[in-house]
């Protein structure tokens, strides 16, 4: 009983930290007008906060999330090297495919809209974004990424994409803004 209760408390946990990361990115929902400086705070927010009531939640059930890492200690030694590899590998290439992969999206958008011969895309677009990403797990990749290709086509928000070494896959995305 006592065993289901903390599975239960730390899916809550989770839950709680879902909604929070949700509400956090919710806070400016403006394009464009943010300084760089405001975007790093907001990205960090949106990161730290979930983190934090992750953290706070588990000290109040008791969980001792740090107590993964005594697992940890019994893996052999040869499967953490190649996990912290498989890391290091997609941050050194997944995070720029993802990257690569949104920007040539949102070029493409750029290009059909021109050749379209839609009026409100002009030489100052398209203005394209990409804020932080970074990999959760080996080849699991977040980002917050945003574009404006035209005078009312745009989209900003934080997607989930798969890296998988020969190409990108979005699996979702949370919309912060659109134009």
């Amino acid at each position: 009983m006592k065993v289901i209760r903390r599975v239960l408390a730390v899916i809550a946990g989770i839950v709680v930290s879902v909604f929070s990361f949700l509400y956090v990115s919710t806070l400016f929902i403006s394009p464009f007008e943010r300084s760089q400086s405001l975007m790093i705070i907001y990205c960090i927010l949106c990161i730290g906060v979930p983190l934090f009531v992750l953290y706070f939640i588990a000290r109040i059930i008791m969980w001792k999330p740090l107590g993964i890492l005594k697992g940890l200690r019994r893996l052999p030694r040869w499967f953490i090297v190649v996990i912290a590899i498989a890391y290091i590998f997609t941050w050194a290439f997944g995070v720029p495919a993802v990257q690569t992969a949104a920007n040539s999206k949102a070029v493409d958008l750029y290009k059909y809209d021109k050749a379209a011969g839609d009026r409100r895309v002009s030489d100052a677009h398209p203005r394209i974004r990409t804020y932080v990403a970074f990999p959760i797990v080996p080849g699991l990749i977040l980002s917050y990424h945003e574009y404006q290709v035209a005078g009312l086509h745009g989209w900003g928000g934080w997607e989930l994409h798969l890296w998988y070494l020969t190409g990108v896959k979005s699996i979702c995305g949370l919309t912060v803004w659109i134009s």
